[in-house]
């Protein structure tokens, strides 16, 4: 009892600021409560009445000045965040204390303050490194990198706060945001979010993300019921009011648009950033016209909106206008100089494309390119994409708005500031409806032919369906349209696509968009855009091209997917589903009863891992994880899963484990070990990868008939690939080379991205006299390196032996427009001489 009386007496004896603030605390606490649930105005009671009452009651000032933020009370808002800057200044908050220093931070955030508020957040941090305070500044802090589009920093951030707070429902809400930035990590995000939601179920941020991806994978009923969701729990949810207003947008619903505005505006009738954010949606789906009346909309409700304004002029500089682009992100980088994407936007356009790229004005299109490289881009590009615009304006019954414009860039991180504002970018081109951005030819890694005419196609089906086509139809009728042009160009991925239609893994027409979505890495997203590239092309087999026009047509007036398949063909989407795959099946029956294994099986390393956590008897995913090391040179490692697979298990689930042993064997060239494992899959898992490697091993080891046996079953195994042909040219290059050529030959065609083929076939049939093979194939070298002079020279004389004179010409001009060597240009000029041309 006396012990009792003690503590009773010392707490009696604390100062009446102190247990203000436990009471202020407690009322800072219940006003976040009510803020997370929509009860603004007694949310605003409460936190005005505990201010009021302990002017040192710094957490319920910070909820207030919240409160204030979300009702559009500028001054009152403003009042709070000086505040907050005063008593820094003064000294009267603690700047050793982490939680202080914090509030000092949000304050500088809010008032737009970014370098004050990055200096102090460092500082709140270092205040507390190991402390939850200073986990909590290190959440926050990552916001604050988010929302200038750095999501390198926001994720060390919060990597630090998770070792601290590992359940922090806001962290894993973050870090789901950082996935999605950096690389758009779909399952990466959703493991943050489910993270996040099984901390807190009600987490309004983790749950608006969730209803975000439904509407990025046009999920769009389902992305309305998740907003719904969201405002069972807060009513006044911004964010999920501005998903909502868009997906509503997106489906023409106007009037549900308006519903969902002006109940945002009539909560905070400054409410800028709901017009932004509902932008942000619609470019997306590329309707920049729409985005930016929305953005000028988040203008003229607040001027120095100036995320907007960033916003404006990147979507002004997609639709190919350039000045008024630039004047918006000065305008954006003179309010706020801390934006990345602004600043690497404005860099590139004032720094670099003046001094290094030239613009060439003209129609259909206008070229901007680097300058030295005008010459042979105006001969070769233009030339193709005129040809190209020209048929498709005659087939589509359509002529697109103009200016259209095709950028071409030397630099892989200018090409991609150009394109998202940040360096980094996986694709070899991207089409905005009215521009087209993409890699230069001059980089020779790429088939740049079957890109750009990959792009063009997508201007005619965005700009028809007033950008409103669905991915899943746009690809594919891209895809349709290279393989049109130029048979080789088309996709090698049917063994991936027989995989799933076998696992009845294959996406319905419907659901298609989210293979581009969700796609895991590159090797998935190539096989999406197979998927959808025999999708088209089986409507356009079974019911005819004269179906497409009409069927952008009513993407344009705003048909869904469902509704345009029965349109084209009478079928509604399980009939359609069912047909599509019957007609696949046949047409991939080569590779029924195969084992194959391809990248995209082992590319996700991180999902076979859990797999095998989860499931340690799976052997399959154990092979494919083996699979996985080897190739990533760990073999180490991998030894040791594939030992420890071999001893256990029915040897008919090791089939991946061999394979991986076989790899490892022949990466590290121990044939008879290879050989053993690989004849081991041949008596129960043939297919490709056995009789490839057998293939190989037998021509290591000089065996030509087993080796061209082997080589031969695996060509007829996999009809895609074009390694058994280039091993069988290495086999014949030096005693029997008009076999090696043919077998070179059919490589070129399978493999179009590969450089090295198709410039090896037009030396050998140069050096032979067949000029008529030399023109024939030099197309398949320039359209991977249009800069080779050597393959313009044997053009050039493929040419003058033939007697076509002008096209002679037009391959010596190409040669002497490159960066040719003295020995190149005279011989050049030779050529020239010898048809009289000077």
């Amino acid at each position: 009892m006396a012990r009792l009386i003690g503590v009773l007496l010392a707490l009696c004896a604390l100062s009446p600021s102190v247990r203000a603030d436990s009471k202020s605390d407690a009322d800072a606490s219940k006003g976040a409560s009510l803020r997370a649930s929509g009860k603004y105005a007694e949310a605003r009671a409460l936190l005005e009445n505990a201010t009021a009452k302990d002017p040192r009651a710094l957490k319920a000032r910070l909820e207030l000045g919240l409160i204030y933020r979300l009702t559009g009370e500028r001054d009152l808002e403003r009042a709070i965040w000086n505040r907050f800057y005063d008593e820094y200044d003064a000294g009267t908050l603690d700047k050793k204390s982490a939680r202080d220093l914090t509030y000092v931070a949000l304050a500088a955030r809010y008032l737009g303050g970014w370098q004050d508020a990055n200096d102090t957040f460092r500082d709140a941090v270092d205040a507390d490194p190991k402390g939850p305070a200073g986990a909590r500044a290190n959440v926050e802090w990552a916001a604050l990198f988010l929302e200038k589009y750095d999501a390198g920093h926001a994720e060390a951030c919060l990597a630090d706060a998770l070792k601290i707070l590992p359940d922090d429902a806001d962290a894993h809400a973050l870090m789901a945001r950082v996935k999605l930035e950096q690389g758009y990590d779909v399952a990466g995000a959703e493991h943050e979010l489910h993270a996040a939601l099984q901390k807190n179920p009600r987490h309004t941020g983790a749950l608006a993300i969730k209803a975000e991806l439904l509407a990025d994978n046009e999920e769009y009923p389902a992305a309305l019921a998740a907003c719904a969701e969201i405002e069972k729990i807060n009513p006044e949810d911004q964010r999920a009011r501005e998903l909502a207003a868009a997906v509503k947008l997106l489906r023409e619903d106007v009037r549900g648009f308006e519903a969902e505005r002006d109940r945002v505006l009539k909560v905070n009738p400054r409410a800028s950033s709901f017009f932004h954010g509902v932008a942000e949606i619609l470019v997306k789906e590329h309707r920049y016209v729409e985005a930016n009346t929305l953005e000028l909309e988040a203008i003229k409700l607040d001027p120095k909106n100036f995320v907007a304004q960033a916003a404006l002029g990147t979507n002004l500089l997609r639709l190919g206008d350039d000045a008024g682009g630039l004047a918006a992100l000065q305008r954006a980088w003179d309010g706020d100089p801390y934006n990345v994407r602004t600043y690497n936007l404005l860099n590139l356009f004032e720094k670099v494309i003046p001094k290094a790229y030239t613009l060439i004005d003209g129609k259909p299109f206008r070229f901007r390119v680097v300058t030295k490289e005008r010459p042979i881009l105006e001969r070769y590009v233009r030339t193709m994409l005129a040809r190209e615009y020209g048929e498709l304006v005659k087939r589509y019954g359509f002529q697109p708005e103009q200016p259209l414009t095709i950028e071409l860039f030397d630099n892989p991180e200018h090409y991609a500031v150009r394109t998202v504002g940040l360096p980094g970018l996986d694709a070899l081109g991207v089409t905005f409806g009215h521009v087209v951005t993409a890699l230069s030819p001059s980089l020779g890694k790429f088939n740049w032919g079957m890109t750009l005419w990959h792009e063009v196609g997508h201007i005619f089906s965005i700009q028809l369906s007033r950008y409103r086509v669905p991915r899943w139809f746009t690809e594919g009728l891209s895809e349709y349209e290279t393989a049109r042009e130029r048979p080789e160009w088309t996709r090698r991925t049917h063994a991936e696509l027989y995989r799933a239609l076998a696992e009845n893994k294959l996406l319905s027409v419907a659901e298609l968009n989210s293979a581009f979505v969700r796609a895991k890495d590159v090797a998935h997203m190539v096989i999406a855009y197979h998927q959808a590239a025999e999708t088209v092309s089986f409507l356009i087999r079974r019911w005819g091209f004269d179906k497409v026009p009409p069927a952008l047509r009513q993407f344009a007036a705003g048909k869904d997917t469902p509704e345009v398949i029965r349109a084209m063909t009478g079928l509604d989407v399980k009939a359609f589903d069912s047909a599509f795959r019957a007609d696949l099946a046949q047409r991939l029956k080569v590779y029924e009863g195969t084992f194959f294994v391809r990248n995209s099986d082992f590319s996700d390393v991180e999902a076979l891992k859990e797999q095998i956590a989860k499931h340690p008897d799976d052997l399959r995913a154990t092979g494919l994880y083996a699979l996985a090391l080897v190739h990533a040179h760990q073999g180490a490692e991998a030894q040791k899963l594939i030992d420890e697979a071999l001893k256990t298990g029915d040897a008919q689930l090791k089939a991946e484990v061999v394979l991986a042993a076989a790899t490892l064997a022949l990466q590290r060239k121990d044939r008879a070990a290879a050989k053993f494992f690989f004849l081991g899959l041949t008596r129960n898992h043939d297919g490709y990868d056995a009789r490839f490697g057998l293939g190989q091993i037998a021509a290591a080891e000089g065996d030509m008939p087993e080796a061209e046996k082997q080589l031969a079953l695996a060509k007829k195994l996999d009809p895609d690939r074009a390694e058994p042909y280039l091993e069988l040219a290495k086999l014949y290059l030096k005693t029997r080379e008009d076999d090696a050529l043919k077998e070179l030959e059919a490589a070129a065609l399978l493999d179009c991205m590969d450089p090295g083929p198709p410039k090896l076939l037009v030396e050998k049939h140069a050096a032979k006299g067949r000029w008529q093979k030399v023109v024939e194939l030099a197309p398949l070298a320039l359209f991977t390196d249009p800069f080779d002079v050597a393959v313009h020279t044997r053009l050039a004389r493929a040419y003058v032996e033939l007697g076509r004179r002008e096209d002679a010409i037009h391959e010596i001009e190409a040669g002497l427009a490159c960066e040719a060597t003295g020995e190149q240009q005279q011989a050049l000029r030779d050529l020239a001489r010898k048809i009289g041309f000077n």
